[in-house]
């Protein structure tokens, strides 16, 4: 098994090649036993560990069974001191990383396995002390030694100084520009799973919070909007004008999943205090609030409805998945009524008890920005962390989003004026789920406050209501109690650039639930 994991996995061997990589002998008890090729080969056919419809050739039934025998030999390997560190070196670095060869729509895959990994970590379950093992794979891939804790079943007190320090090995690499995004992101899931030391989890008056961590926004004047003449910009974002604002501080990153739970396990749902406005109230009772209708969602329904060829169209305009395409024919199909209803039904089935891809593993990573959930469910996570820490936070508003992202300079992206699709996760990058938060930091993905995932990755709801430029908080735009649509902002991995820029608005209905739509938090109060 161990020779046949060194050739690859589901490695099929002919019998005279599998015949010459028998030992002639092996040590049982203390005694040298004779191996007869045919004999070892017959019994394990009948055992069905070797595929007995392969005969004559040798393959192990299941790859798994292959590598749990080879992870058999691996520990006798690594307990006689044998040097095993090429098994686990892995492609980390940029300019080592190979092409990603996926199709145009496939996501960006992982970096290229070594092959050793499940057999490393059923090695270290199997391992008398599987700390040993661990810190021999740390230097040479430390994303597999992390994997090695998370999935190898071992709970061991000798552990914990090793996890502590896979956890900075994760961090480091996480925030190294040398190291490539694909190997970023893997390690940032990993960091996820083991635990993210950058999400501390404290207890204040018996209660598990993640303090968030905040970044500054001097007091000034900013710019707001796009100008007449930029051509990449919508009617919504003029006219162009300025704001003057207090200072103030912000989430660092969106709130993520392992910040959302604390809010979850507190009871958050099911306490009425934290659902401050009358809407808030009503939706956590299952009501239908606003008609439970987005009128975004039905305007591009009736724009790719009026389409001739509405496939056609959506495949040019390269901001469509085929799955999305494939969603969105069979809706444009539908009778107005129809997808009226099917929206209605999709609003009203939300759960009350947890965000709507709370299980899905695509996007429940504990490093990843939670998403799919209402206005109402981001605002009263603020209201409860408020109460929690003492300290004040609320949803941006959509000017003051925009000039923490944009700066004094008034920056296209929050990461510069030309777009680079290395520094923000946008559909152009292909990552097609949401990234651990500050993935795109290491190449540059920082605003001007050092603010991180404000370009791309997840929209942030903001407390504000979609109305015309100019923006004037007096206005009625801030109520919380009034219906209509909020501004979202930032972009997403579903989203073109032209809509992670800083000055695009997109309004959406404050209960829809969406895998691209998450929030981060304020606080009027600047950190010392």
């Amino acid at each position: 098994a161990y020779a046949m994991q060194a050739k690859g996995e589901s490695t099929t061997l002919t019998i005279d090649a599998a015949r010459a990589i028998v030992p002639k002998t092996v040590e049982l008890d203390g005694d040298e036993v004779a191996v007869k090729p045919a004999d070892l080969f017959r019994f394990a056919r009948a055992a069905t560990l070797l595929d007995p419809a392969l005969d004559p050739d040798i393959r192990f039934y299941h790859h798994l069974v292959q590598e749990y025998f080879a992870a058999l030999e691996l520990l006798r390997r690594f307990e006689s001191g044998e040097a095993l560190s090429h098994l686990w070196k892995s492609k980390r670095l940029i300019e080592e990383m190979p092409s990603a060869n996926v199709g145009d729509w496939d996501p960006l895959p992982e970096p290229p396995a070594t092959g050793w990994e499940v057999t490393a970590i059923l090695a270290c379950g199997l391992a008398p002390d599987p700390a040993r093992l661990i810190e021999a794979v740390r230097p040479h891939n430390p994303n597999l030694a992390g994997r090695c804790l998370d999935e190898s079943g071992i709970i061991q007190p000798q552990t914990s100084n090793l996890k502590l320090q896979i956890q900075q090995d994760l961090l480091a690499e996480f925030y190294n520009s040398a190291i490539h995004l694909r190997a970023r992101l893997q390690a940032g899931f990993t960091l996820g799973r083991i635990g993210d030391p950058r999400f501390e989890l404290k207890v204040i008056n018996g209660v598990k919070v993640i303090l968030p961590t905040l970044v500054n926004v001097p007091a000034g004047t900013y710019t707001i909007g796009s100008a007449d003449d930029d051509a990449n910009a919508f009617d919504s974002e003029k006219p162009q004008h300025t704001v003057d604002l207090p200072a103030f501080a912000i989430g660092k990153w969106p709130v993520t999943n392992a910040e959302f739970a604390c809010f979850m396990e507190a009871g958050g749902y099911k306490d009425e205090q934290w659902w401050k406005a009358e809407l808030a109230k009503r939706w956590l009772k299952g009501e239908e609030v606003m008609g439970g209708q987005s009128a975004t969602i039905l305007a591009n329904w009736r724009t790719i409805k009026s389409l001739p060829d509405p496939k056609g169209a959506m495949e040019n305009s390269g901001s469509f998945t085929p799955q999305q395409i494939e969603a969105w024919v069979e809706l444009a199909a539908m009778t107005e009524d129809d997808f009226k209803a099917w929206i209605t039904k999709s609003f009203s089935n939300k759960s009350r008890e947890q965000p709507e891809y709370w299980h899905d593993a695509d996007r429940n990573n504990p490093s990843q920005p939670v998403v799919g959930l209402t206005w109402f469910e981001a605002n009263a996570y603020c209201a409860w962390l408020s109460a929690i820490t003492g300290r004040a936070y609320r949803l941006p508003n959509e000017v003051e989003w925009e000039a923490a992202a944009r700066g004094p300079l008034g920056l296209r992206y929050a990461c510069g004026n030309d777009w680079d699709v290395t520094k923000a996760n946008t559909i152009e990058g292909r990552v097609l789920k949401p990234s651990p938060v500050g993935a795109y930091a290491a190449s540059g993905g920082l605003g001007p406050f050092e603010a991180e995932d404000q370009t791309g990755n997840v929209w942030d709801w903001t407390s504000s209501l979609n109305q015309a430029y100019p923006y004037d908080s007096r206005d009625g735009r801030e109520e919380a109690n009034a219906e209509g649509e909020r501004i979202v902002r930032g972009g997403s991995w579903n989203n073109l650039s032209r809509n992670a820029r800083c000055a695009y608005r997109l309004r959406n209905a404050p209960v829809s639930v969406n895998n691209n739509v998450g929030f981060r938090v304020l606080s009027p109060v600047s950190i010392s």
